[in-house]
């Protein structure tokens, strides 16, 4: 499902062992604002480094 709005874009798509993940929040655009974006950089990286473990748990 699509919608317009001001929502922050996120595609994953896996192939085999390969991943692409495409992310437009821009973090960097709004860097000096807060806390917040360098936050969700690192969850971000941390999370690329583990969807495979978070993918796997949540499956029955």
């Amino acid at each position: 499902e699509i919608e317009e709005g001001e929502g922050w874009g996120w595609l994953e798509m896996r192939l085999g062992k390969g991943r692409v993940i495409l992310c437009n929040f821009a973090i960097i655009e709004k860097w000096d604002k807060g806390p917040v974006p360098r936050f969700l950089l690192r969850e971000i990286l941390e999370y690329t480094q583990t969807a495979e473990g978070i993918i796997k748990s949540m499956l029955p």
